[in-house]
């Protein structure tokens, strides 16, 4: 394959890259804006419902899928994991000549803030990608994603007899990991595309949180009560993500006292919030 060629998967791979941390983002925002929503109404705090079992699990599993997948490496993916080693392989891609082209027609100004980003990312003087400081950021990606990626292997996509090797990973861990993969995301955005963002979580311009001040059930004939008897014929079936979900949140316990307890509770709550805010705080890169 010759180097323009090349160099034109690395971009698609990056677009598909960037769209799917995207909404991984979005997905974690949302969880934990919930969350606030939850804590701030006393009469949600004490409340039993399977549709927060639900809520948990959906977001926690998708979200484990969606780490494991920019995590792999194998030649049939694209992962945040293979474009790393496919720019570590072949440096001469993302060269300060092309870098520079990206701004060509910015002022001079510009050009030198160009350069001084290329510096920091790639090593003051360097013409061309260094291999040794993209091995520092796929280390860091392995090192962020270890917990969830075997989690996944292990119970998500396939419950494996051996079981776990490793402790039950946290939403602090899947926070942190999230943000780790921003930061790469963002640092490849700016050297190979020339994008330069402060974060890839976008600015939501309407109010998506107005639909909690609606009431969901209109009442009309029959129809609550045959909602209820479907819900609680399923509801055994939800118990048994209890146990396993709640380890996620680092707690314990059987079935839907578990997840009420670990999830709901406000001393359980504050301990969530303050490892994901201490999870919020940017490594310099």
């Amino acid at each position: 394959m010759r180097d323009q060629e090349r160099l034109k998967r690395v971009l698609a791979w990056l677009d598909i890259i960037a769209a799917e941390v995207v909404e991984l983002l979005i997905n974690n925002y949302a969880f934990w804006q919930v969350q606030e929503v939850i804590r701030a109404n006393k009469e949600l705090q004490h409340a039993e419902s399977v549709f927060f079992e639900w809520m948990v699990s959906v977001f926690a599993h998708s979200a484990a899928v969606g780490v494991r997948r920019q995590a792999a490496l194998d030649d049939q993916s694209v992962s945040l994991h293979r474009l790393l080693v496919e720019l570590q392989k072949y440096p001469h891609l993302v060269t300060r000549e092309y870098h520079r082209n990206l701004f060509k027609n910015k002022s001079t100004r510009v050009q030198q803030l160009v350069d001084h980003a290329y510096d920091n990312y790639v090593g003051l003087g360097r013409t061309e990608l260094d291999p040794a400081r993209i091995q520092i950021d796929i280390d860091l990606l392995a090192a962020a994603s270890k917990k969830i990626h075997h989690y996944t292997d292990r119970v998500v996509a396939h419950y494996d007899e051996k079981g776990l090797r490793q402790p039950v990973p946290t939403f602090h861990d899947l926070s942190k990991c999230l943000l780790e993969m921003e930061e790469l995301v963002l640092k490849y955005l700016e050297l190979v595309k020339g994008e330069s963002k402060i974060t890839l979580l976008p600015t939501f311009l309407y109010d998506w949180k107005s639909i909690f001040r609606t009431p969901w059930i209109v009442e009309t004939g029959g129809s609550l009560h045959v909602l209820r008897r479907s819900v609680l014929s399923c509801h055994g079936v939800f118990q048994g993500f209890g146990v396993c979900m709640a380890r996620w949140l680092g707690g314990g316990g059987p079935g839907a006292k578990c997840w009420r307890t670990v999830v709901w509770s406000n001393r359980w709550s504050s301990l969530l919030f303050l490892c994901y805010g201490g999870a919020r705080s940017r490594r310099a890169r």
